[in-house]
């Protein structure tokens, strides 16, 4: 049998128990005293009676398993709960997932369902502070909404089955200064299987198509290759004479269809997107697809919505993420590991990422054994489940922790080695806001990129940034720098978003000086709610941090970050005979790089009139067009079709 995959959202039971008298009084086998009926995805921290409370609280689902099911594996995967979870069935217990409130899990309900009657799935969930879970205690700057605030879903496979499947996608890259579109690649696959005793009569085969879903060309069918160990199997690497490779510009992905048998009958099948591109860093440069590239953007804090909290729907997270690429963010990084949904959109849509463990701020600044045993934990959770998103090119191993002790460096050391055991390839980072105490001694400098929060002016003090900044660059040669914030934080510095626009373009105006920042993460998209807020209560309580609002509605500092990020600069001007022509420049500070398949689009009172595709042009190329008569506005456009500036003709 194929893979099947039943997402469980309607008719859920919920109740608190702020006695914590659940486990006593048998909840889990005799059903909930009392409850209400939700959806999922859910969290109790935006509704009226319930939005200050942290403890414990208890989900049921009651359901009637299909008689199919019978000789089958069925396991449950949780997308994210936040945080310990204990999971019955029938009132039997069925596993644990404690101190990660971010990462996915699955949990095998063996052969304790029940085919004719009605089975009761029970989820205990608590949110309290933690000592033994990442985020420490209180030490995080965002919101600890409780609750089953993504999807949970049934996957139903025959009883061999696969756990996951790591794809190695190589281009071959010859040279390096150009960008490369299309090269030849190497492709392997290792497929890890559910641990099983007997793996006799079990064989695996791989498909790979160009595109996805509907639009997909097969490029490469293999023999069966049979299972000679109970773990998995290793698929030879795949040659490929020529590939397309994915670029945030162009998104280009391939679909690898892993069918695993049991004496022919197929047990499990599982369809992966992946792309093929090599992002690396040389001396102080980073380098996506042979291109010497400089690159903006700006984070977003999920959850920040007061209507839904950590609980968003797709609907308003793609929304989100749309307002994200239209304000020229090709680069971004999350301090907490995010659904798989949002990496799909990434991927298909184009999205550079920095992923991190949510290991943030001073409690405790420096790691004891159970940090690193929980980091593990976590990042074992995240490897597996992301490794094989295109749109994640670099890893992070914490964020404003004691960066200048040698307790926290060789907390970093451990951590770096331990994330390059699984993935070799990407980048290990540590973000540090410490670097300026002591440049030459600051654990950001073991990753492979140094990553420096930057509020000079604010938050760290009145130092000048062009001093400081050199201090690093001298104490730190032939080495990437990325500011992986900077911004204003109000109420705590005044200003409102007018001093937010003039200190994004000061900062801008200094980092593009420097060759060695190759690249630039604003602090953020959006105001986002947090239990650390300055501003507001409850599920309003905030950090005013974006250029967006906590709705999502943009202020003007939005279109100063969407055109000072923006790849291209344009002048208009009056020729000889009087037309107004358009004079289109590619930035060759920050951002820098190549644009190809760019369109600029002439309209009349918001109606088309002309859709002009613009030449390929390096950084530091020009390009001119006249202005249509009639044209009173223009906007260009990436290949995949989303805005990168507009403007009145």
């Amino acid at each position: 049998m194929s893979r099947v995959i039943r997402k469980l959202e309607e008719a859920w039971k919920f109740a608190i128990d702020p006695n914590n008298i659940g486990i006593e009084e048998e909840w889990f086998r005799k059903g909930l005293p009392s409850w209400k009926e939700i959806k999922l995805p859910h969290t109790f921290n935006i509704e009226p009676e319930t939005v200050a409370y942290r403890g414990s609280a208890w989900y049921a689902y009651p359901f009637f398993p299909e008689k199919e099911w019978l000789g089958k594996r069925v396991r449950l995967q949780f997308n994210g709960v936040y945080r310990d979870a204990d999971i019955w069935l029938n009132g039997e217990f069925l596993g644990q997932h404690y101190n990660s409130g971010f990462t996915a899990f699955t949990v095998d309900m063996e052969d304790k369902f029940r085919i004719g009657v009605e089975n009761n799935l029970v989820v205990r969930v608590q949110n309290h502070s933690s000592s033994t879970a990442l985020p420490y205690g209180n030490s995080f700057d965002w919101a600890d909404d409780g609750g089953i605030y993504r999807d949970v879903s049934l996957i139903i496979t025959g009883k061999a089955a696969i756990d996951h499947v790591k794809l190695i996608a190589k281009p071959v890259i010859s040279s390096y200064g150009n960008r490369i579109t299309h090269t030849k690649a190497t492709l392997e696959a290792k497929t890890v299987l559910i641990p099983a005793a007997a793996y006799k009569d079990k064989s695996c085969c791989i498909e790979v198509y160009k595109g996805s879903e509907k639009d997909m060309e097969l490029l490469y069918r293999s023999a069966d290759i049979a299972v000679t160990d109970a773990n998995g199997v290793d698929i030879p690497e795949i040659h490929f004479e020529q590939v397309e490779l994915w670029h945030f510009d162009n998104p280009q992905l391939y679909t690898a269809v892993i069918t695993l048998k049991q004496e022919e009958v197929i047990t499990d099948r599982v369809s992966i997107r992946f792309g093929f591109r090599e992002f690396i860093t040389e001396g102080h440069r980073f380098i996506l697809n042979g291109e010497y590239v400089r690159l903006c953007g700006t984070e977003w804090m999920p959850g920040a919505n007061p209507e839904y909290g950590n609980a968003e729907p797709i609907e308003y997270i793609v929304k989100t993420l749309e307002q994200l690429k239209e304000s020229n963010c090709v680069f971004t990084r999350f301090h907490w590991q995010q659904d798989e949904a949002v990496y799909d959109w990434c991927n298909r849509n184009g999205m550079l990422i920095q992923e991190e463990i949510p290991y943030w701020g001073k409690a405790p600044e420096l790691p004891e054994r159970q940090q690193m045993l929980t980091a593990r934990e976590q990042i074992n959770e995240m490897l597996v489940s992301h490794y094989n998103h295109p749109s994640i090119i670099m890893w992070g191993m914490g964020n404003e922790l004691a960066g200048q002790s040698k307790e926290l460096q060789d907390f970093i050391g451990e951590l770096k080695d331990y994330i390059k055991q699984y993935d070799s390839i990407r980048p290990v980072n540590y973000i540090t806001n410490t670097i300026f105490e002591n440049p030459a001694n600051d654990a950001t400098s073991l990753g492979d990129v140094l990553m420096v929060n930057e509020y000079l002016g604010t938050w760290h003090g009145n130092l000048d940034e062009i001093e400081e900044l050199n201090k690093i660059i001298k104490s730190n040669p032939n080495r990437s720098i990325v500011i992986s914030e900077f911004g204003l934080c109000e109420p705590a510095f005044p200003g409102g978003d007018k001093r937010r626009c003039e200190l994004f373009q000061k900062k801008m105006s200094i980092y593009e000086k420097f060759p060695e920042i190759s690249g630039i993460i604003n602090f953020c998209l959006n105001d986002y709610r947090t239990q650390m807020g300055e501003q507001g209560q409850y599920q309003f309580r905030r950090r005013v941090h974006g250029s967006v609002d906590i709705f999502g509605e943009p202020k003007p500092s939005y279109y100063i970050v969407q055109e000072v990020c923006s790849p291209v600069a344009i002048r208009k001007y009056h020729d000889e005979t009087g037309d107004t022509v358009i004079s289109l420049s590619v930035k060759d500070t920050l951002p820098s790089y190549r644009i190809e398949g760019y369109e600029i689009i002439f309209k009349k009172t918001g109606k088309l009139l002309e859709r002009i595709k613009i030449p390929s042009l390096k950084p530091g190329g020009t390009w001119e067009i006249k202005v249509p008569a009639q044209s009173n506005s223009l906007c260009i456009v990436r290949p995949n079709g989303f805005l990168v500036i507009e403007k009145n003709t």
